[in-house]
């Protein structure tokens, strides 16, 4: 098998994004994981489980947190993995322990807001 190494990314509250010198450095934080409404979230304060993650401002003004350290997922030798076409994403659906990283469950295709599952076995 192989494992395809995946940086998630996911809303983040209470946050100061900083505009000025090395972005992606200055906005380095430490943030603690949680899951509210079945989605991961980064907050700034708080308890559990955390983790490094890079602050990312989107083009509505929100803040994103991507995770420092990417999450591994095996897939089996044999499974093809489709090439993604313009508009689709590849998730990621993690469980969160009550400490430790957040660890991978399966991978899934988002095409026009539906996510479908991928079948690797």
């Amino acid at each position: 098998g192989r494992y395809l190494s995946e940086r998630l990314r996911f809303p983040a509250e209470g946050f100061t994004y900083k505009q000025n010198g090395n972005q992606w450095q200055m906005n380095k934080e430490w943030a603690y994981l949680n899951v509210r409404n079945g989605q991961l979230i980064a907050i700034q304060q708080g308890s559990g489980s955390g983790a490094w993650v890079q602050l990312r401002k989107n083009a509505d003004g929100s803040v994103d947190a991507v995770a420092d350290k990417p999450v591994l997922v095996f897939i089996p030798e044999h499974a093809k993995i489709p090439t993604l076409k313009p508009g689709e994403e590849m998730w990621v659906e993690v469980t969160l322990p009550a400490q430790g990283p957040p660890r991978p469950i399966r991978i899934a295709i988002k095409t026009e807001g539906v996510l479908t599952p991928l079948k690797l076995n």
